[in-house]
Formats: structure tokens, C-alpha cells, sequence
């Protein structure tokens, strides 16, 4: 469940079309996804797999210009893919494989000059190398975690068009006593290619880019740095390792090539996080504002609402 309330300067001339949501109600974001896959080992000491998959993915989600909510998409995909990979330990993972369906997106909601958008074939390359030392899955007090995704588009596999997408994230968790701190670098990278819509990097919301909405920034290339300070204000039971945490998260971004055609300056941010493991699941709040003034308050208890972004959190 997730609970957001944005606040920000509208600065549009009288006689403009409003947005589509007005600033300071709830934002809601809803996804789903269905999928089928095998992960038979290839080898006695079950380094070597290949695992078949078939998928399918629905969300609804807004599209902004320079921070208006102008029109809602329901985005949705299906594709099959078949992976080779490897395993290192129980640490770490390379594979890599191919990708072949189609993506379409209806206009629910917003101006109808926009329309929909077709449906196009989706076909290409994929390959993920993961290594994660982590101790949970949320609230992490030692380990670290790297992502790094790269997919490329092409024809031969069913790909409407040729294209790269090629995206990075690597958190390091600081302990200090019965504290923590955590440095999160992400970036992405369309490598001088048009990124289809469907395929665009995005930023906004309580963990990407805490002040923005969900998604409010949507391009072909970004960076993003974050530093995070919890400290552990109550314990629940120590033997669940469940404990409340307070403190500030800074964040510093950068969209470049959005699809609103904008050049803005980076964004940032600053957050004070109230977050814990409870007997109910992990729970959050989260009052943020950026240097534009603009603001969000953000309750989360359970699995967050996914952004759509390499940093959401992996189950």
C-alpha cells in the first residue's frame, strides 16, 4: 500500500490546459505482472542454467510535461526469452539471452491529439550481471548490491527498431555502530540511440528521486546519486530484526533527452525518512522537498509500488 501527497509550484499561463491531476491530492500507480519460467542447472554443480520464460507485464502511468501530469498510459507487453547464465557463488550472476514479443500502450486518461500507441514488435539481446552481498531484503545494515542491465533491439529478433539501453546501480551500506548509511550511485545510457517509449529511463518518487511524482522524468540517458542517514531510534524484536529507523536522505539527478523536450537543470532533493521492519512488513514514511520547492509526503507499509526504475527495491 502506498499513500502519496505532492505539492509543487504550477507556474502555466492563464488559458492553458490544466493537468491532468491537480498537485497536493493522492497519486495512485498500479502494476502487474505474470510470469511462467524454468531454471533447469546445465551442469552437476548447478553453476551453469538455462532458463525459458514467457512474460507479461500491464502498468498504468503518467506522463508529464515540466512537471504537469498532462495524460495516463496503460502500458502492456508480452515477450518469451530463453537465458544462458552463471552462477558465482550464491552472491553473484551473469546471463544472458534473447527477447522476442510485442508492446502497445492505450491513452486512459488526458488530451486525445496524443492517441494511442501502435503496436510495435519488441525482439532484441539482453544481459544482466547481478552481485549482491546484502544481509535482508529491505533496511540493509551491511553488504552491498550492483545491478547492471544491458538490452539491445534488433530487427533479426523481432525489434521494431534498432536501439541500446544500458543501465547501472551499485548501494553500499555504511554501518556505523547500531546505525547505517547508504551510497547509491545509478545511471543510464540510450548510447546515441532513440529509446521507444516503453523503453525510456524514468526517475521520480520515494525511492528514485524522493519530491518528484512517479515517473515525472522520462529520457534517454540520467544519473542519480543518493546518501542516506538512519538511525535506529526503537527496537521491536531483536530476534526477527525488526527495529524503527530516523533520519535524512540527500539526492542529487539528472534526466537528459526527456521526451517533453525540457532541459532543466539536475534535480535536488532532501528527505527526512521514518522507516522500520514491523510485525506487518517493512513500513515508511517519507517527507521530502527539492530546491524547486516542491514537496511529497509518502506513506508505504508492504511491498512499495514499483517505479519502474533499476532501484526498486528486489524481492
Amino acid at each position: 500500500m502506498l499513500l502519496l501527497l505532492r505539492h509543487g509550484e504550477d507556474d502555466r499561463a492563464a488559458g492553458d490546459d490544466p493537468p491532468l491531476t491537480e498537485r497536493g491530492v493522492a497519486q495512485a500507480r498500479s502494476t502487474a505482472e505474470a510470469l511462467l519460467e524454468l531454471c533447469p542447472p546445465l551442469d552437476a554443480s548447478h553453476q551453469w542454467f538455462v532458463e525459458p520464460a514467457v512474460v507479461g507485464q500491464r502498468s498504468l502511468e503518467d506522463l508529464f510535461l515540466d512537471g504537469d501530469a498532462l495524460t495516463r498510459f496503460r502500458f502492456s507487453s508480452g515477450w518469451a526469452a530463453a537465458d544462458i547464465g552463471r552462477v558465482f557463488g550464491r552472491r553473484a550472476e551473469l546471463r544472458a539471452g534473447v527477447r522476442s514479443g510485442v508492446q502497445f500502450a492505450d491513452q486512459e486518461i488526458g488530451s486525445r491529439e496524443l492517441g494511442d500507441v501502435p503496436t510495435e514488435d519488441y525482439g532484441g539481446f539482453a544481459a544482466r550481471y547481478t552481485v549482491d552481498t546484502r544481509d535482508r531484503d529491505v533496511l540493509w545494515e551491511r553488504g552491498s548490491f550492483t545491478r547492471i542491465t544491458y538490452f539491445h533491439s534488433d530487427k533479426a529478433l523481432g525489434g521494431e527498431s534498432p536501439y541500446d539501453r544500458l543501465e547501472g546501480v551499485t548501494t553500499f551500506v555504511l554501518p556505523f555502530r547500531r546505525n547505517v548509511g547508504y551510497l547509491r550511485l545509478s545511471g543510464g545510457s540510450s548510447l546515441d540511440s532513440d529509446l521507444p517509449l516503453y523503453d525510456t529511463f524514468t526517475l521520480g518518487g520515494p525511492v528514485s528521486l524522493p519530491g518528484l511524482s512517479i515517473g515525472e522524468l522520462r529520457g534517454n540517458s540520467y544519473w542519480s546519486a543518493q546518501a542516506s542517514y538512519l538511525q535506529r531510534i526503537a527496537d521491536i524484536s531483536y530476534i526477527f530484526g525488526q527495529s524503527i529507523y530516523a533520519g535524512l536522505r540527500l539526492t542529487a539527478a539528472d534526466m537528459s533527452g526527456r521526451i517533453d523536450s525540457i532541459r532543466a537543470e539536475p534535480t535536488y532533493s532532501g528527505a527526512f525518512v521514518l522507516a522500520g521492519r514491523t510485525p506487518l512488513g517493512p513500513v515508511s514514511l517519507s517527507l521530502a522537498a527539492t530546491a524547486d520547492s516542491d514537496w511529497q509526503l509518502v506513506l508505504s507499509l508492504g511491498r512499495p509500488i514499483e517505479e519502474r526504475a533499476i532501484t526498486d527495491p528486489t524481492w
